[in-house]
């Protein structure tokens, strides 16, 4: 399980900038990002988000390819549909 702290830097890092960018607006700090974010953040938080250890996709940042949606392709939710061959090929 992570920490609140993991969790909030994994948040800034695949969530919130890259809709701040891909919408234009500015991101702020990331203390005032976490500051926000940390009493909203439940035990259940810290242990259902995933990130993709290929890409860094998330639950709430999905890859899309052709036109789906990835999926959590272990029970650990670090590895995503998108990126399963891509870490098989690499092996």
């Amino acid at each position: 399980m992570r920490t609140i702290d993991e969790h909030v830097q994994m948040m800034w890092e695949n969530d919130h900038l890259p809709w701040c960018k891909e919408m234009g607006h500015d991101p702020g700090t990331f203390e005032d990002f976490a500051e926000q974010l940390r009493p909203q953040i439940t035990e259940e938080d810290l242990k259902l988000v995933g990130v993709c250890r290929v890409c860094g996709c998330t639950d709430n940042n999905a890859c899309v390819v052709l036109g789906d949606p990835c999926y959590w392709v272990n029970d650990e939710h670090d590895l995503c549909s998108a990126c399963k061959n891509t870490e098989a090929s690499n092996k």
